[in-house]
């Protein structure tokens, strides 16, 4: 499909092209289940793509289900661990990537079903009491979201992947929106946090996975009411900016 063939005018109009060109794509992967990763700095929208293009594929018949890495986070011991720099512990620490990839990448991949159901970790209280169950039956779509999400080691497992990019500003002020408003941190806690870890581990990621690489969409969600789908032969000096 044309990527220059739709300039999508809203969030309707997107979700829409993108699910047509996931369904295309299906058609002609190799894989026995084809995996959708939405991949994007934090507070970019990711999981909210996510499950409005689960619910569009849904329409066209497709069993789908969405899984974040989210999910998967490590205890507060080894995300903040001393041995790894501050502005890296976000990149090599956050998540339980063995869990992540081993359990429900992996064997959707190879065999185009998922069966995972497990007590995880609540990263806010830090116990493991985060029940998750992902079942999909064969022939189906799984969305995967989440922040570093196409590392380079891993890439070769998703079937199609989309980009999101906003502004470093726009990320902060959606992140003290939700960190205040969700998780009761203040602002001068929220500022710290992102100018700290969550920008420096991100700028990390683009620079040693390239994420912006073979990627299928690369998506301006600073308005998701007015999305715009850019050319991902620029998506190297989006990358820049972000």
């Amino acid at each position: 499909m044309n990527k220059e063939s739709l300039a999508p005018s809203s969030h309707d109009g997107l979700v829409s092209w993108l699910a047509r060109d996931i369904l295309d794509k299906r058609l002609h992967d190799e894989a026995n289940g084809l995996i959708v990763g939405v991949d994007g700095k934090g507070c970019s929208g990711k999981s909210l793509l996510a499950r409005a293009l689960a619910a569009e594929l849904q329409c066209h018949g497709v069993a789908v289900i969405t899984a974040s890495i989210d999910d998967f986070c490590n205890p507060r011991a080894i995300r903040n661990a001393p041995d790894v720099p501050e502005g890296l512990q976000v990149y090599h620490r956050n998540f339980d990537e063995q869990k992540w990839i081993k359990h429900v990448l992996k064997p959707f991949h190879s065999a185009g079903r998922l069966q995972f159901d497990e007590v995880l970790l609540d990263p806010a209280s830090d116990l493991y009491t985060n029940r998750v169950c992902l079942n999909l039956e064969s022939d189906g779509v799984l969305i995967a979201e989440g922040l570093h999400l196409r590392k380079r080691a891993h890439r070769y497992l998703f079937g199609y992947s989309i980009l999101l990019h906003i502004p470093d500003d726009v990320q902060l002020a959606r992140a003290l929106v939700r960190d205040s408003r969700d998780r009761g941190k203040t602002e001068q806690e929220v500022r710290t946090m992102y100018k700290e870890r969550y920008v420096p581990s991100f700028r990390h990621y683009l620079l040693e996975d390239r994420p912006c690489e073979a990627v299928d969409a690369v998506i301006d969600y600073q308005n998701p009411d007015c999305p715009i789908l850019l050319d991902p032969q620029y998506a190297s000096e989006i990358a820049c900016e972000m």
